[in-house]
């Protein structure tokens, strides 16, 4: 009889340690056997295999463009999320603002700018407090691989710890934060697709 609960008990405890480990990445899978990790404490960084398909952007990254970071570049890449987070996000909005302004005939301008100017201010702030606070409630994935350039890049996936939403025009979505390249030539961090 001992036995029998015994053996049960090991069994619900397996059962709940596998459920725990397999919801500990939420937003998007990668297979285990792709993965290196390292523990930070209040999150963990992970290392992709170049074995791992990759595609971002609307492309796929072929296999000899991809290379798996090393510990110098994931190091790097810490220091620079710590760092340069918000510089990054600037300069994604700004960069958003200019490419409006070429095009401005194709928007109500007059509301663009105004939306603009009670915007910023709350999304400076929010960008501010996501570097300050919150990067530690996100665990890393760290991809890498060689652009257009022939300079690496680790390409910086961010999964919650806790999935949180928000609602635009009645869809639901999961906040996040956005996914990140470190160059590690020039060693600027900037937002995808707005390096």
């Amino acid at each position: 009889m001992l036995r029998a609960v015994c053996k049960i008990l090991v069994s619900i405890f397996l059962i709940v340690c596998v459920a725990h480990q397999a919801a500990a990445q939420k937003t998007f899978y990668i297979e285990k056997a792709y993965l290196d990790s390292f523990d930070f404490g209040r999150y963990k960084s992970y290392v992709v295999s170049k074995n791992n398909e990759l595609n971002f952007i609307g492309r796929k990254v072929p296999l000899e463009m991809r290379f798996t970071p090393d510990t110098a570049q994931i190091a790097a890449a810490e220091h620079a999320i710590k760092t340069q987070y918000y510089k990054a996000r600037v300069q994604q909005l700004d960069s958003q603002w200019m490419q409006m302004e070429r095009f401005r005939d194709a928007y109500d301008w007059e509301v663009a700018v105004k939306q603009r100017e009670e915007s910023r201010p709350k999304m400076l702030a929010a960008f501010k407090k996501q570097q300050q606070k919150e990067l530690e409630k996100y665990d890393r994935y760290y991809y890498g691989y060689v652009n257009e350039d022939g300079e690496p890049i680790v390409l910086i996936q961010f999964d919650p710890h806790k999935i949180k939403y928000f609602t635009i025009a009645g869809e639901r979505h999961i906040s996040n934060l956005p996914t990140l390249v470190y160059n590690t030539k020039t060693q600027k961090l900037s937002l995808s697709g707005w390096e």
